[in-house]
């Protein structure tokens, strides 16, 4: 049978001085959990503010500037997955930078379907005054994970971002 202790469920009969301190421990890793979060959350809200005070620009769109910059001639959907974004939102982001003559799409001579995308010499120019967004410094750690780490990290924070998403359109995030 269980009960609440402290918000959360301890069975009844278990030692409570064992049980306590499995609790205690059980806390303390979620409270280092949620400071390394919102350390994480704080680095990325930073760098995307001093971006974008330095650039004048949207960080996503410098973001998006300095993959072209490394990755002359990528599709739209090679974009879209290096920045972790949507095609759509992709191909938003792409007509902002060509309307600031800071990037072109080239169909090229062979298959007009593919389209490759590049910076302009402007936009070069223009990110030699600008840093680079830190987002990049994330994958480039997460790279350093095991596959097995990241799968597992993948799984939980799918489960702690699925019970944000219940929590934040107000419902039942008592229910399994």
């Amino acid at each position: 049978m269980e009960q609440q202790v402290g918000g959360l469920r301890q069975e009844e009969g278990k030692r409570s001085g064992k049980k306590r301190s499995d609790t205690d421990e059980k806390n303390q890793r979620a409270l280092n959990i949620l400071r390394s979060l919102r350390g994480i959350s704080s680095f990325l809200h930073g760098n995307a503010k001093l971006v974008e005070e330095q650039s004048q620009l949207n960080p996503i769109l410098t973001w998006g500037m300095w993959e072209l910059f490394d990755h002359p001639g990528l599709k739209v959907s090679e974009l879209a997955d290096n920045l972790v974004i949507h095609k759509s939102t992709c191909s938003n982001l792409l007509n902002k930078l060509q309307k600031k003559n800071l990037a072109y799409k080239d169909r090229g001579n062979q298959d007009q379907r593919v389209v490759r995308l590049y910076l302009t010499d402007e936009g070069s120019r223009l990110l030699q005054t600008m840093p680079r967004p830190d987002q990049g410094a994330i994958a480039r750690a997460l790279h350093d994970f095991s596959a097995a780490d990241l799968a597992e990290m993948e799984k939980i924070l799918g489960r702690l971002a699925s019970a944000t998403e219940i929590a934040k359109d107000g419902g039942d995030h008592d229910k399994p």
